[in-house]
Parts: C-alpha cells; sequence; structure tokens
C-alpha cells in the first residue's frame, strides 16, 4: 500500500503541471487516504485536485490501479473510470465511499462491489 502512495506521488513530483508558474497559483494537491471497506477489504486511494479546476481519483482495487475523473454529482462526489471497458465507479460522501461496477452494456445494471467503506488515518 505504501509502494501506491510513494509511486502516485514520485509521478505527481515530476509534474510540469506540479510547478507553479510565477503567478502565485497554487500547485495541483494529492490527498492521499485509505478506506476499509466491508469483509476488512482495503482501499488506498489518491485524489487529484487540478489547479485547473479537475478532480480526479486513483484507486488500488481488484489488484490493479484504476484512474477515474470527478462526475456532476447532486450529493458527496461520484467518481467514473477513464477506461470505459475498466467500468468501476467510486461514490464518496465525507469519510465514507462504496465502489461499483457498471458493464460497457447500455442494457447493463450497477453492481455493488464494495460497500461501508470508511476513511481512516495513516
Amino acid at each position: 500500500m505504501h509502494r501506491f502512495y510513494l509511486f502516485l506521488m514520485m509521478i505527481f513530483a515530476l509534474s510540469p503541471a506540479q510547478a507553479q508558474d510565477g503567478t502565485g497559483a497554487s500547485p495541483d494537491t494529492l490527498v492521499p487516504t485509505h478506506y476499509i471497506c466491508e469483509r476488512n477489504v482495503q482501499v488506498p486511494v489518491v485524489y487529484i485536485n487540478t489547479t485547473g479546476g479537475n478532480s480526479y481519483a486513483i484507486l488500488a482495487v481488484e489488484g490493479k490501479q484504476v484512474a477515474m475523473h470527478q462526475m456532476v454529482s447532486a450529493s458527496g462526489a461520484h467518481y467514473i473510470a477513464l477506461d470505459e471497458q475498466d467500468s468501476y465507479r467510486w461514490y464518496t460522501k465525507g469519510d465514507e465511499a462504496f465502489l461499483a461496477w457498471l458493464a460497457a452494456d447500455h442494457t447493463a445494471q450497477e453492481q455493488t462491489l464494495l460497500a461501508h467503506c470508511k476513511a481512516v488515518e495513516d
């Protein structure tokens, strides 16, 4: 799990977006968060908030890293996988979250994979 965070922080540190442009604008921010879900499943997440107003999440789940972008949500935050074939959905509100999956089929029903996720202090 710590390797996941270190990897993301190294990528972020090398990113040109991290450098300030001399205008005094704040750099992009990384927010590493660790969740414990049902069945004691651990889900490390790094949230990325860009100076351009975009938000992303990278989850380590089911043995892979899943990059997601934030969608408009009426309440809380809703992230959808960037890769349509890896159609994960991550929903958060406060310190709670759940992970769902939706097949790339217009007739598919969203399925909850992990529920009752709670952010914990490292």
